[in-house]
């Protein structure tokens, strides 16, 4: 069993969503020529207010889900159920009903199989292996969140901040200087509005809903559903940032989830750190990688293949 927060589909999302959608190409208009001097309270501005949005009018629910997987569910049964799918979806229907046949041969095969075992099991007085199936077919035993623990701490905000110095250790060089002398160099005349709002409305419907949000909490779902509305605001903040040759600092910061390495960690070396970065800022990456990209075809090596499309 897990416990997953959900919120409503795209359409009800979409629904519930009107009222601040209009406000937020009235308001953040207002917000560009204002503060249009300082990009990172710009930025704040904007996600703080589609997080306050999402957070006020979307509701959100806590359900249970249990594994549809029986004990007796084998792989070459899963092998017919998802081809049985796949002719459903081609509209197959003779290929479908011949399929439904054998998945129930199958099914009796397979409950067949797991009965013989079972008893071999009881026969044999191998009751481990018998409780392990019962807590399995009861769901006596959920699948519970766990907190990173090490030995050695007794507050969670120790450990946090033990592991931001171990992750931080590493000797940073300064690029200042190097930086700077880049920026005197390069031509602030030229154009940076090598993108329109059409096409990051494309990356933003493009968008995975299942990736986890960063720390501007605005979740790949709003983005992908009120793309339409959100890509006139973003396109301004991305050519602004291009402009001024500066990323908001709220798109620079990550959430670090440490994700233990081993089965049971003993040290800060045991947890790898797993950065969650803003889903916006990965879509303006994608505009900027794709427009390089194209300026840098010619010039690639034909052996490099890394990062590259197919």
């Amino acid at each position: 069993m897990a416990v997953d927060s959900s919120r409503p589909q795209a359409d009800g999302l979409r629904s519930l969503l009107h009222p601040c959608r209009d406000v937020w190409s009235v308001r953040t208009g207002m917000f560009f020529y204002d503060s249009c001097l300082n990009i990172d309270e710009l930025t704040d501005v904007i996600c703080n207010y589609i997080s306050f949005c999402e957070e006020m009018l979307i509701p959100r629910k806590t359900v249970k889900i249990f594994s549809n997987n029986k004990p007796w569910f084998t792989n070459s049964l899963k092998a017919l159920m998802n081809e049985r799918c796949r002719a459903f979806h081609e509209g197959n229907l003779d290929k479908k009903l011949e399929l439904q046949k054998e998945i129930k041969i199958e099914t009796r095969k397979a409950k067949l199989n797991y009965k013989i075992n079972l008893e071999k099991k009881l026969s044999m007085n191998n009751l481990g292996s018998v409780w392990k199936g019962m807590t399995l077919i009861t769901g006596i035993k959920g699948c519970e969140i766990k907190k990173v623990q090490l030995p050695g701490y007794d507050s969670s905000s120790q450990l946090a901040e033990d592991l931001n110095k171990f992750y931080l250790r590493f000797d940073v060089p300064e690029f200042g200087p190097v930086t700077e002398s880049m920026k005197s160099k390069m031509s602030y005349g030229c154009a940076y509005n090598f993108f329109d709002e059409l096409s990051v409305m494309e990356v933003f419907k493009g968008c995975n809903v299942r990736k986890s949000p960063g720390p501007d909490k605005i979740g790949g779902r709003l983005i992908k559903v009120c793309a339409e509305q959100l890509a006139p605001v973003f396109c301004n903040i991305f050519q602004r940032s291009l402009a001024l040759q500066r990323v908001p600092k709220l798109w620079k910061e990550a959430t670090v989830v440490p994700v233990p390495k081993t089965t049971h960690a003993v040290t800060l070396n045991d947890l790898r750190p797993i950065a969650l970065t803003s889903l916006i800022m990965k879509c303006f990456e994608k505009l900027v990688k794709e427009e390089l990209l194209g300026k840098t075809k010619n010039l690639l090596n034909p052996l490099q293949f890394a990062y590259r499309t197919k």
